[in-house]
């Protein structure tokens, strides 16, 4: 999963570690881009690696920024100096009959045609010319070059090209013209049918089409009586041909793959010369969407051309158990897994069908983050307990937040210890079905592909003036369209329209978004995830989830870590009230759950060694190491002495410390205050003792 993180000012590489590493993937390499000002736009300036090396190398500059006109150049082991610039030619000029030039850098010189004065070749005028190989330029005469480019049939002299006739061959040059002579002597052969000649030197029993006078004729040509075409005249040689297709005698069969079909290509008066199978001509008729196989027309499996699918009847899924339903109920789309409603979409919320009917994750699948807008409420059981957001405060109420607290100062809660916990309960929606809508019959699941036939193809019916998609479809395996939107009318669909984001309308409102890795509502508090009538059952995050209130900026956050749920704001540095109107109850402190049992030696000598004061924060240090408590007076002790007397009540500073390393190397400490309580009861208890002996010499002294 990748990360942009956006940082404000500059960068400092701090410690021992002094490099900055930009590390590519599989088809880029590490880039560092350096924008202009805002204030210009947002070009930018890109550094980046080659994509291949076959060594490691380092570029080291020099230690100033040389003079005007200088160059950087390297001494071969990556050193880098300022160099003044050095060569013979200052200027290259394009002559006549070339353009280009230059005073710097790299200089072309190219032909330019447009400066020659225009002439008229002559025999004796002479071409630059290059050898086929590219190697050789040389001169060519403009005869030589008339002499190779004449082929058989012509000759060239002195630059002329002229046609090389045969003697009495029936060709022959008029007025400059060329012209056929049909008494030349030495014409051979006859004119072939193809070339709209006989092939003959006779006309006797031909069929011509106009009036001849030498040979006899035929009269009719006529049909055997089970269809095709007759042509017949009158009986004389002269007389009109009438051309007749009788096709009520022919053989009544029915259409299939491999027959073929007469048409004409010359528009709707040219005669049918041509012919063409039902095959591609099923072909030529199947459009978008549709494909053509063996005559039958199908609807296309893997779908981009339809936009959008609209019909109040609309179910769309694998199968009639998986599916998404928008034909039951107006301004809702519901959501079918295993034959069983599972999840509906309404206007504002995603609930599930019944309460405590479905969950959020699963225990190895797992939401990354939840994101609530300020104010947003966590209801459990219709108001029986409720966690409330507002103002960087959570609020538990209607009962008792029951967790183990690792730290009292940060609230952190073991989620697998509370009451009522259900591991591995998810919703498995990994199965989908596309149920066809009116017009479409056939197809099936599509765990294969499916045909869609027009006229007895699946997923396609012949009406009475039109072919229709058969409704409950079975054969599409997938829709792909950029503008594609697919749902029961206008103003209840799922939008596919926008790249990389899916977007959910219900009731002609944009309720819901999905992009990479994130769904969310599509204005801030605009939507909620279930109702006071229809509950999730349970929420899964992931290891590190965290779930924020306001406007994601995390002014309160509950973060998961490692055995720990931090409560915290401002990104987990600021500090944030937890308000409970029940107890807390947190760890055990049952005396048959403990060994090693030592009573706390010494305890007013440690007591000693503690001071209790009021004190504000260094808000300027504490911003510079992360940590943004409120400016506020505050009372408490130095974790320092208090390591010093009972280590056992001092930990790492949370705002300091990921995955039990400190982020800053200081190792910034906290208390834990509830863990002072021991050491006070003891010493009380010192101090009493000393109180009762006290007392017990005054008495003496008394006596």
């Amino acid at each position: 999963m990748s990360r942009v993180f956006t940082i404000s000012g500059g960068i400092r590489v701090k410690g021992a570690q002094t490099e900055l590493n930009l590390v590519g993937n599989t088809t880029e390499t590490g880039t560092i881009n350096l924008y202009e000002t805002t204030g210009n736009g947002k070009e930018q300036i890109s550094l980046k690696a080659p994509d291949s090396l076959t060594a490691d190398y380092t570029l080291t500059f020099p230690a100033d920024d040389g003079t005007s006109d200088q160059v950087l150049t390297t001494d071969g082991s990556g050193i880098l100096t300022w160099e003044d610039q050095s060569g013979d030619i200052t200027g290259v000029t394009a002559g006549v009959g070339l353009s280009g030039g230059g005073a710097s850098g790299g200089v072309t010189l190219t032909v330019d045609i447009s400066e020659f004065s225009d002439v008229t070749p002559a025999n004796g005028d002479k071409l630059l010319t290059l050898d086929s190989d590219g190697s050789t330029e040389q001169l060519s005469t403009v005869a030589g070059l008339a002499t190779l480019f004449a082929g058989d049939g012509l000759a060239a002299s002195s630059a002329v090209l002229s046609l090389d006739l045969k003697s009495n061959g029936g060709a022959v040059i008029e007025s400059n013209e060329l012209a056929i002579d049909l008494a030349a002597s030495s014409i051979t052969g006859t004119l072939a049918v193809g070339d709209g000649g006989t092939g003959q030197t006779t006309l006797n029993n031909l069929i011509t089409l106009g009036t001849h006078t030498t040979g006899n004729y035929v009269a009719t040509i006529a049909d055997s009586g089970t269809g095709g075409i007759t042509v017949a005249n009158s009986g004389a040689e002269s007389a009109a041909v009438t051309l007749e297709m009788d096709v009520h005698g022919l053989t009544t069969a029915a259409i299939a793959s491999g027959d073929f079909i007469a048409f004409s290509d010359e528009g709707e008066s040219g005669d049918p010369s041509r012919k063409e199978t039902i095959d591609d001509i099923a072909t030529l008729f199947a459009g978008g969407g549709l494909a053509a196989s063996s005559a039958v027309m199908a609807i296309t499996a893997a779908q981009t051309t339809i936009t959008s699918i609209y019909n109040a009847g609309l179910k769309i899924g694998r199968d009639a158990h998986n599916l998404i339903d928008f034909a039951t109920t107006d301004d809702e789309v519901i959501f079918r897994i295993a034959n069983v409603d599972e999840i509906k979409m309404v206007a504002n919320a995603l609930v599930p069908v019944t309460s405590d009917g479905a969950a959020l994750g699963t225990t190895s699948l797992m939401w990354q983050d939840l994101f609530l807008a300020s104010g947003a409420v966590i209801n459990f059981n219709n108001g029986d307990v409720t966690l409330t957001h507002s103002g960087n405060a959570l609020t538990v109420a209607g009962g008792n937040l029951a967790a183990t607290i690792s730290t009292a100062t940060q609230g952190t809660i073991d989620h697998d210890s509370l009451a009522n916990f259900v591991a591995n309960k998810h919703i498995d929606h990994s199965s989908v079905s596309v149920i066809a809508g009116t017009g479409l019959t056939g197809g099936g699941t599509i765990a294969a592909d499916r045909t869609l036939n027009v006229i007895g193809g699946d997923g396609i019916t012949a009406n009475a003036n039109d072919m229709a998609i058969t409704a409950a479809q079975t054969t599409i395996t997938s829709i792909y369209n950029a503008g594609l939107k697919i749902g029961r009318d206008a103003h209840n669909l799922i939008d596919f329209s926008a790249d990389n984001k899916i977007i959910f309308r219900l009731n002609n409102a944009n309720d819901f978004e999905m992009t990479e890795n994130i769904f969310a509502p599509m204005t801030s508090n605009g939507a909620a995830l279930g109702s006071s009538s229809l509950m999730w059952s349970d929420l899964f995050l992931a290891s590190g989830g965290v779930i924020h209130w306001h406007d994601g900026t995390g002014e309160v956050t509950i973060t998961h870590s490692a055995n720990t749920i931090a409560i915290t704001s401002g990104y987990g540095s600021e500090v944030c009230a937890l308000t409970v109107e029940g107890d807390i109850t947190a760890f055990s402190s049952d005396k048959r759950l403990k060994k090693n049992i030592e009573i706390i030696e010494n305890p007013l000598q440690k007591i000693d060694k503690l001071s209790g004061f009021i004190y504000d924060w260094d808000l300027k240090k504490c911003n510079e190491v992360g940590f943004n408590p409120k400016d506020e007076k505050q009372i408490g002790v130095f974790a320092q002495d208090v390591k010093e007397v009972i280590p056992e009540a001092v930990k790492p500073a949370p705002f300091d410390t990921k995955d039990g390393i400190s982020i800053s190397g200081d190792n910034y400490l906290t208390v834990q205050y509830e863990k002072i309580v021991p050491l006070l009861i003891e010493s009380i208890k010192e101090q009493q003792k000393q109180i009762d002996e006290l007392r017990n010499e005054i008495e003496i002294l008394k006596n």
